[in-house]
């Protein structure tokens, strides 16, 4: 009988950060891979705010080509405040996520 191993895919550590309301394209480099699938960054991957009044889910946005994706923050004008980002990458059967606080300051 044969057997086959599925691997699931990675992503890097992104570490925690601090940035102004008025901002403008904050970029977050990180890696994602899998060895088992080619991944895109824009199609493979979700992003998502634990706190909307904060971030809301538009204000960030997923680019690059696998291994190297980039997130893009555009925080709203005079908010502060800090939320959990969680970052998760799919090849369609396995997942992997990370998340990090994003402190955002006037």
């Amino acid at each position: 009988p044969s057997s086959s191993l599925a691997y699931g895919p990675t992503i890097t550590n992104i570490n925690d950060l601090s940035i102004k309301s008025d901002a403008v394209n904050t970029n977050i480099s990180y890696s994602v891979t899998d060895v088992d699938s080619t991944l895109n960054c824009n199609t493979a991957i979700t992003v998502s705010s634990s706190n909307t009044g904060v971030l809301p889910n538009a204000d960030i946005s997923k680019s690059g080509t696998a291994p190297n994706c980039v997130i893009t923050i555009n925080p709203s004008l005079n908010v502060a405040g800090t939320s959990t980002v969680t970052v998760s990458v799919s090849d369609g059967v396995l997942s992997a996520n990370d998340t990090f606080n994003v402190s955002i300051v006037n």
